[in-house]
């Protein structure tokens, strides 16, 4: 949370207050522990019309009264950082160093009103999603001990004698092991969109239809919902590969991946859907994996037995479902 602080908003997490923290981690607590009857009604519950959304969030219950004060903290903290780079800005401080700066700052910027108001959703989304996707990033390599040597060894050859100046993008093992990390356990397996009109969307290979049919296109119309069912199409073996379900990070460098047309912003991987955007996280699991393997080497606990659950991300958990991945520092190098 404190480098995604940072990040976003150019502090410490401990300038936030005490209360907000507390209930953004209270949110988080709550995003990780759904049940799949949780996640089945607040699938049915996303349908219903917007008026009845905004009125079920005044609800009593435990999740809607964390969700109440959380976007409270949220608003009051994003105004008040508004307002700080705002004057600042107006003394001819440097104040684009992050985010919210650069935002405020930018030749069309955004207004401040937008800006606050996606305070909370940056802070929710920034956190576990990077958190658990680099918790499956070290299991696996706990389990791939020989690729976890080589990944070492270019990690030490690209610090070199200047640990400030990391060549990040130029580290092919690494990139491949953050893609192969990417693709086969998306932080959003499914999303959901709606058709803001009537499209004919064309099909790269044609599908049987429940009557037999096969179609190469399918007419959707206004207002219709899209599941995109992102983890399947990462797993989908004339994509990827006859081995398109197992690990295997030199996918990315022996040509097995083919280029194809572009279909997301990184690596044709569906992760951050598609359009111009980036994500912070990909840079932060850069910057971790090459400090965390760099000085340390991994191997499975005795009492590993990792699972793969959907709570509102997809998240490693043990047997009885709870968040946790068991692994050991083998050694300290």
């Amino acid at each position: 949370m404190d480098i995604w602080c940072l990040f976003v908003f150019g502090c410490p997490v401990e300038d936030l207050g005490a209360d907000f923290v507390e209930h953004n981690t209270r949110i988080m607590h709550f995003t990780s522990s759904r049940s799949a009857s949780q996640i089945l009604f607040d699938a049915i519950g996303a349908r219903l019309p917007v008026w009845l959304l905004k009125q079920a969030g005044h609800l009593p219950t435990k999740i809607f009264t964390a969700l109440r004060a959380q976007l409270y903290f949220a608003d009051r903290e994003g105004w008040r950082l508004v307002r700080a780079k705002t004057e600042a800005a107006e003394l001819g401080l440097e104040t684009d160093g992050d985010l919210y700066g650069v935002l405020l700052n930018a030749e069309k910027p955004l207004p401040a009103v937008d800006i606050v108001g996606q305070t909370s959703l940056i802070m929710v989304a920034g956190q576990d999603t990077t958190a658990n996707t680099l918790a499956f990033a070290l299991i696996e390599l706990a389990r791939n001990p020989q690729f976890q040597d080589h990944l070492r060894a270019e990690i030490h050859a690209a610090v070199g004698t200047d640990p400030t100046n990391i060549p990040y993008e130029s580290m092919p093992l690494l990139n491949a092991f953050i893609k192969e990390t990417l693709r086969l356990y998306p932080a959003e397996p499914a999303s959901d969109r709606i058709a803001l009109e009537d499209v004919v969307l064309p099909l790269s290979e044609s599908v049987a239809t429940t009557a037999g049919e096969r179609i190469k296109q399918i007419h959707i119309q206004k207002g219709e919902t899209v599941t995109l069912a992102i983890a399947s199409y990462q797993r989908t073996a004339s994509r990827w590969g006859a081995d398109a379900d197992v690990f295997r990070p030199t996918r990315w460098l022996d040509g097995t991946v083919s280029q194809g047309e572009a279909v997301g912003p990184y690596a044709n991987l569906l992760s951050f859907l598609g359009g111009p955007r980036a994500c912070l996280g990909v840079f932060e699991m850069q910057v971790f994996l090459c400090e965390l393997v760099g000085k340390f080497s991994f191997a499975l606990a005795a009492e590993h037995a990792a699972q793969v659950k959907l709570a509102t991300t997809l998240m490693p958990t043990n047997a009885r479902g709870e968040k946790c991945a068991f692994l050991c520092v083998k050694e300290v190098l």
